[in-house]
């Protein structure tokens, strides 16, 4: 469940939410960037103190429900900044070291990007490797092919 997450571009944090999942608090984030695509990550478990901060003043958190709130005045984020230190869950004897990443061309991600497609190849092989998110849809993807 140890990995950092960082920034992969400079942007806003717009919008925050806060919720209760498998017995255990997930935050989730999305950031705006200047050139108008919206990134988001998800099932963050441990935050940077900056973003512990915005947390902190977020509704409490509810199983199941992840509200968002509009984060004013927007937080600014650099490339490479850290994000959290930790992911998934690793309660119930069950450490799950999963997140959710995605990049949008809205911010309500109704038109996503392969996110992919805009890293190194060498990269691109090696995420390529990794299992699939779950046992039904494995590598299944609407944004990359």
């Amino acid at each position: 469940n140890n990995v950092t997450v960082k920034a992969p571009i400079a942007a806003k944090l717009t919008r925050a939410g806060r919720y209760i999942e498998i017995g255990e608090v997930q935050y989730i984030f999305i950031f705006e960037t200047d050139c108008g695509l919206t990134y988001r990550f998800d099932h963050l478990l441990t935050l940077s103190p900056k973003l512990q901060a915005v947390a902190e003043k977020l509704p409490p958190a509810v199983e199941g429900r992840s509200n968002f709130e509009n984060i004013y005045p927007t937080i600014n984020v650099q490339t490479g900044e850290t994000i959290a230190t930790a992911v998934g869950f690793r309660q119930n004897g069950n450490p799950n070291v999963s997140f959710d990443f995605g990049v949008y061309l809205d911010e309500y991600g109704k038109e996503g990007l392969c996110w992919l497609d805009f890293l190194p190849s060498e990269d691109i092989a090696r995420l390529k490797t990794l299992p699939g998110g779950d046992s039904q849809n494995g590598k299944q993807s609407d944004y990359c092919k």
